[in-house]
């Protein structure tokens, strides 16, 4: 049976390493358990106790301990159930994909495979593995440094410089006189 955590018996998961959550990751949980679903909210809660406050690190690490909390909740025979029907339908699309094979359908394999692709992750997700890295945009502009070298030249070395490099052709300096 579930528990109430709402009144204040919340469960933290560990860091990956084992590490104890930072007191903001405490204060942002408690303040969820307690109601408080606005993400704008709770990173308010997240500054006030230290931590980045931005919406991306809040938004993630909430999704992770929701996660790891429903993952908790699974009894263990259900997820036991749920993986062996996963591996079940692998073991069919393996089998669609060796008849695809023998009568040469591309269509098919192709499709066999990607089923088993979506199989294969949701299997591991089961059993808590990432399968996905999300990117990070960039949103406005970023500055970019950039050191342009300025060489100062005096008007007598550019006009030898261009006389040196006169080919004779007419084309270039003209000549004075």
């Amino acid at each position: 049976m579930r528990e109430n955590y709402s009144q204040g018996g919340f469960p933290m998961r560990k860091g990956p390493t084992g590490e104890e959550p930072l007191p903001w990751q405490e204060a942002v949980w408690r303040s969820y358990c307690q109601g408080n679903r606005r993400i704008g909210a709770l990173q308010a809660v997240a500054q006030e106790n230290g931590g980045p406050g931005t919406y991306g690190t809040v938004r993630r690490f909430l999704d992770r301990q929701l996660t790891a909390l429903a993952f908790q909740d699974l009894a263990a025979e259900e997820r036991a159930a749920y993986e062996h029907g996963l591996l079940a339908d692998l073991e069919e699309a393996a089998a669609v994909y060796d008849r695809a094979v023998e009568t040469g359908d591309l269509n098919g394999q192709i499709g066999a495979l990607r089923t088993r692709a979506a199989i294969r992750e949701k299997l591991a997700a089961s059993r808590g593995v990432v399968t996905k890295r999300e990117g990070r945009e960039h949103a406005g502009q970023v500055p970019i440094i950039v050191e342009v070298p300025v060489v100062a030249v005096q008007p007598q070395e550019q006009e030898a410089a261009a006389r040196a490099n006169d080919s004779g052709d007419g084309e270039g300096l003209e000549a004075e006189g």
